[in-house]
């Protein structure tokens, strides 16, 4: 009996590929989901963190307010300052342009974002005062 040797067609080429192949892609797309939704949790934790400030900026007692301006700003100036500080001016007290103000003059990282922002506001006749201030940033 003479053994001939049988070549491989290439849809067995093709399976064994496929079957070699298929835990690495699987693998490989479970890592990206990981990630992404290690991201969006990350996400989610920011804003739920940021919900008693938000709570404090809204809050009627000025003192409180400005402390609430003060914290968001501490916890995003880092990961995006526009966004701090469009969401100090977001409930258009005057005190709160005033903390903005104020932190464009300390933090002089910040100081362009603030000037942007608030030069992108529809300000009333009377806050262009306002304005003439961040001249002096």
């Amino acid at each position: 009996m003479s053994e001939t040797r049988k070549s491989k067609s290439a849809w067995e080429i093709t399976q064994s590929v496929i079957l070699l192949l298929t835990p690495v892609l699987v693998a490989v797309m479970g890592y990206f989901f990981n990630r992404s939704l290690t991201q969006i949790e990350s996400q989610i934790a920011n804003v739920s963190a940021m919900q008693p400030f938000m709570e404090m900026i809204a809050d009627e007692d000025i003192t409180t307010s400005k402390m609430g301006a003060y914290a968001i700003y501490m916890l995003k100036k880092d990961d995006d300052p526009q966004i701090a500080a469009q969401m100090i001016l977001a409930p258009g007290k005057q005190h709160l342009m005033d903390v903005l103000v104020d932190i464009g003059t300390r933090d002089t990282a910040i100081k362009n974002v603030v000037n942007r922002v608030l030069e992108n506001l529809d300000l009333n006749p009377g806050d262009s005062t306002q304005l003439s201030h961040l001249s002096d940033i």
